[in-house]
């Protein structure tokens, strides 16, 4: 594929995901995934989801696609760590969540923040579309990212994400080499997108796009 290299990946982890198949049909067509490999994990859903991404894998315009269904439910975090050997040699991995909502070029985007990134760039954020699983209706603006002033310094960071976590991780792309190097007890974690934070801040930096 031309353009940008390939060390970029797209991470996709679903569980009981039928009430989401419509409108996941809807982004996952629209949705630019050239030059990228996808992953697509099912922490052993109840209910057909793994069955219908089987049947419908050959309408996901990408280069490549994985599908694995793990031996049980690790949660949406632990999904991600528990597959990260399947990425093995990509510097980055985009996650895109089930019950959000993506524009055309959220993954080309954020490849080419990658492409120009410094080394010690360890997220890239930007907003999704939310839906409420219960009713099924838009979640509102506003974002608490809205909320971050110019220039966030690490004790800024710090403090904001004690607060409110305030960076997206709906469609964040993440360093591969930063998931790997700080362990999240997944398991027994309240809130593991913080703690990540938390943790990266001596070492890592952000950007919101």
């Amino acid at each position: 594929t031309e353009g940008i290299a390939s060390d970029f990946c797209v991470f996709i982890g679903v569980y009981n995901a039928m009430q989401h198949i419509p409108r996941i049909k809807g982004w996952l067509k629209e949705i630019d995934l050239e030059g990228c490999d996808i992953y697509i994990c099912d922490n052993l859903s109840t209910d057909e989801t793994f069955k219908w991404f089987e049947e419908n894998l050959d309408h996901i315009k990408c280069r490549r696609i994985t599908l694995v269904q793990n031996p049980r439910n690790f949660g949406g975090y632990g999904n991600l760590v528990f597959n990260l050997d399947l990425m093995e040699g990509y510097e980055w991995v985009t996650t895109l969540h089930q019950d959000d909502e993506y524009r055309s070029d959220h993954c080309q985007l954020h490849r080419l923040t990658a492409e120009s990134a410094a080394k010690d760039l360890g997220v890239i954020c930007s907003e999704a579309t939310s839906w409420d699983m219960t009713n099924g209706s838009e979640i509102p603006y506003p974002r608490l990212s809205w909320l971050m002033p110019d220039n966030v310094d690490e004790a800024a960071t710090f403090l904001m994400t004690l607060q409110n976590h305030f960076l997206p991780f709906s469609g964040a792309s993440f360093r591969t080499q930063m998931l790997r190097q700080i362990p999240i007890t997944w398991h027994n974690a309240a809130f593991p997108d913080s703690e990540l934070i938390l943790k990266a801040i001596p070492r890592w930096k952000f950007t919101y796009l």
